[in-house]
């Protein structure tokens, strides 16, 4: 645990520790052993309180969040180089939205959980069942 959170703070810009310098230690406790980080973005909730998301070979979480990387519906970006960038991660039943990231930190950031989404194997569940189509091939009334 303590490489995990030595991996967060090396990640980080400089300045950008002091506003999640909690959240780094309170998501390193939810990190299993083996979770490797690959990404991390600082950045503040849409209420302006600071938040830290961490996208990791298995999942993006936060420290209330959590989404499996197999379960990520959609990603989006937006932001300016000047004005900074908001970086929004949806899921089946969860969203993670986190603004005034720096926006070369939000496109790193993205590039690593889209990576990642590419990399997890899904396989489709088993309870889905197949749809079978029956081919008619009388024409419909109005055109016989």
């Amino acid at each position: 645990m303590a490489n995990s959170v030595t991996t967060l703070l090396t990640t980080l810009a400089s300045g950008e520790t002091d506003s999640v310098s909690m959240d780094i230690t309170r998501i390193a406790t939810l990190l299993e052993a083996d979770e490797v980080v690959r990404a991390v973005a600082a950045g503040t909730t849409p209420n302006g309180e600071a938040l830290l998301v961490v996208a990791t070979a298995a999942r993006v979480l936060t420290i209330d969040q959590s989404i499996p990387l197999g379960r990520i519906t959609s990603i989006a970006t937006s932001g300016t180089v000047r004005g900074g960038a908001a970086v929004t991660i949806s899921g089946e039943h969860d969203t993670i939205r986190a603004t005034n990231i720096a926006f070369s930190q939000a496109q790193r950031f993205v590039a690593a959980v889209r990576a990642g989404v590419a990399r997890a194997e899904v396989a489709a569940p088993t309870w889905l069942p197949t749809q079978r189509l029956a081919v008619d091939s009388t024409p419909a009334p109005e055109l016989a």
